[in-house]
Parts: C-alpha cells; structure tokens; sequence
C-alpha cells in the first residue's frame, strides 16, 4: 500500500466528509475566535454560510450556536458554556 502525500490526503478526507449528511466542523480551539478549519456542505446549508466564508479568519464558529455571553465568558476563562 503507498502512502499518501498530504495534499492528497486532505483532499481525500474532505471529499468524505461532503458525502456526510450531517453538518460536521473541524475548530482550532487553541486559536483566539476558534476559527473553523473545515467545514462540509451539510454545515454550509445548516448554517447558510459558504465554505469561503465559513472557514475564513475572524469567523467564529462557536458564536454561531451559542449565546454571546457564554462565549464571552469562554474567552474570559470563567466557567463553561451552556450549550
């Protein structure tokens, strides 16, 4: 079996997560504003956001699904989220 090169490998796995029919995200939570770094097409019509914008810096994908004040507080560093 060879190996795959990363950029093959990338575009395999986001090929198989447009086939999902659920909204599926990947976030880098180790970054300020938990940028996404992959979305599928399933997230892009749940949210209506397309992948462009979705996966671009400055979108904070938590904002989407959660109260502001609880990501305030996430950034803040006091307590947990609610949703």
């Amino acid at each position: 079996m060879r190996e795959l090169s990363d950029d093959a490998r990338s575009w395999l796995l986001e090929q198989a997560l447009d086939v999902v029919p659920h909204a599926l995200f990947m976030v880098d939570s180790l970054q300020p504003g938990r940028a996404n770094m992959l979305v599928n097409t399933a997230y892009s019509a749940l949210t209506g956001y397309d992948p462009g914008e979705a996966i671009a810096p400055g979108f904070d994908a938590l904002a989407i699904f959660v109260e502001a004040a609880d990501v305030a507080a996430l950034d803040a560093g006091h307590g947990e989220i609610s949703a």
